[in-house]
């Protein structure tokens, strides 16, 4: 399949009437709509040692934050 460019899809989107212009922005619109309702979730869950959160209390928020161990530059 041949690459677009944006450049390709202003070209098409000139020869649309404007009724499906109007369309075709609806539609893209919802996407990225999408798109970021989606990043949003995304960035708000959490991963690995913190995703069990229910029982998270003070001493645990400790505990997974602090280290005994020494970093050797």
């Amino acid at each position: 399949m041949e690459s677009l460019t944006i450049d390709n899809y202003v070209d098409f989107f000139r020869t649309l009437d404007l009724k499906t212009k109007v369309g075709v922005l609806k539609e893209l619109t919802q996407e990225l709509d999408e798109a970021v309702v989606k990043n949003e979730r995304q960035e708000d869950e959490l991963f690995g040692i913190w995703k069990d959160e229910k029982n998270l209390n003070e001493d645990t928020i400790i505990q997974r934050t602090t280290s005994e161990r020494e970093v050797e530059c």
